[in-house]
């Protein structure tokens, strides 16, 4: 991942936290309805998805803002949201926390180990501190 991308987990809002300290952590997956209704929100605002290997669409365009879904085998779903900060516009950050806000989600930041509210103040907060901490990351400070 790219120091200018922040990626954040869909949860559902009554989903336990993860525990991201163990490599190979999984986040907590959506299924049934709630996963449909997620597919056909990110299709009304971002068009049809694109494979980019088995298992794992992608709504948005491979370099920039998008939306990463990975099945699994039961059918359930991670989503990860990719925000490309080298763009400043609002209408993705606004668009995602509308979808998280129906489905009752929240999103997660394993960068920051913590839950975002799906609105736009807080979550320009924590992409900024997102984007700080993987800088200093970067550059071995922190």
């Amino acid at each position: 991942m790219a120091i200018w991308q922040v990626d954040m987990h869909v949860i559902h809002a009554t989903d336990e936290l993860p525990n991201t300290v163990n490599d190979g952590w999984q986040p907590p997956l959506l299924s049934g309805a709630l996963l449909l209704q997620a597919q056909q929100m990110l299709t009304e605002y971002l068009g049809t998805p694109w494979t980019m290997v088995e298992d794992w669409v992608v709504f948005g365009p491979e370099n920039g803002s998008r939306v990463d879904v990975v099945f699994e085998a039961d059918k359930s779903a991670s989503i990860v949201v990719r925000f490309d900060i080298r763009n400043e516009g609002i209408q993705f950050p606004a668009l995602i926390c509308k979808m998280a806000q129906e489905l009752d989600c929240m999103l997660f930041s394993a960068d920051l180990g913590s839950l975002i509210e799906p609105n736009g103040a807080t979550l320009a907060v924590a992409l900024d501190n997102a984007h700080s901490a993987a800088v200093l990351r970067n550059f071995n400070i922190g």
